[in-house]
């Protein structure tokens, strides 16, 4: 081999190992850049079901608060209802009693 052929074989491996080199840089930086966004992607998506979760979790207890709300109503309509029910009966005992004749009026 001649030093011209020689030196043609050293530029051709220099610009091969150079070409080999880029080519990996290249695909480590695609790499990288593929895992960052998938960490991104999967951050969001923990993050929005983290909060759908809190959602869930406020609605049902503010279904919670309303149904108990709802059960204080109702038992206050009932306790009401049987007061209405119950007290023009006492007021009837009550003037029963007294409009009833004394040992007094009998006699």
């Amino acid at each position: 081999m001649n030093v011209v052929g020689g030196g043609i074989f050293v530029v051709v491996v220099v610009v091969v190992v150079v070409v080999a080199v880029v080519v990996v840089v290249a695909v480590v930086v695609v790499v990288a850049v593929v895992v960052v966004v998938v960490v991104v992607v999967v951050v969001v998506v923990v993050v929005v079901l983290v909060l759908v979760l809190v959602l869930v979790l406020v609605l049902v207890l503010v279904l919670v608060v309303v149904l108990v709300v709802v059960l204080v109503v109702i038992v206050i309509v009932i306790v009401l209802s049987l007061c209405l029910r119950v007290a023009p009966a006492l007021m009837l005992c009550s003037c029963l009693l007294y409009t009833s004749p004394s040992p007094r009026d009998r006699g």
